[in-house]
């Protein structure tokens, strides 16, 4: 399998805040999220990349855990780990409070 990602600030913006990372597994299950951030140029930035190395490391982490027919649990759960690393960084860092991103992933067994 090829996986193939490319951003691209379009043409209002002067920045790109977008993030994504990918993974794959010997037994070819594929993943890929896709992060947008917002909240300044910095901290939409940091929000979007904190996000995608937060699922990241729970797709490392807790993939071989996964049952079938537990897709969508496992990535809200993914979801919800990542929402509260990006909410600790907005709080605890004045410069990047109101930071936040959007997220989506997607997920092929």
């Amino acid at each position: 399998m090829k996986i193939v990602a490319k951003t691209d600030v379009g043409m209002v913006r002067e920045s790109n805040q977008d993030s994504y990372t990918t993974g794959e597994l010997p037994n070819g299950v594929a993943w890929a999220v896709v992060c947008d951030g917002m909240g300044g140029v910095n901290g939409g930035r940091i929000a979007a990349r904190i996000a995608t190395d937060t699922m990241q490391q729970y797709f490392a982490r807790h993939m071989k855990a996964l049952q079938p027919g537990m897709e969508k649990t496992f990535i809200m759960r993914g979801f919800d780990i990542t929402n509260r690393a990006v909410y600790e960084k907005s709080t605890s860092d004045p410069e990047m409070q109101g930071m936040g991103t959007t997220g989506v992933c997607a997920y092929r067994s």
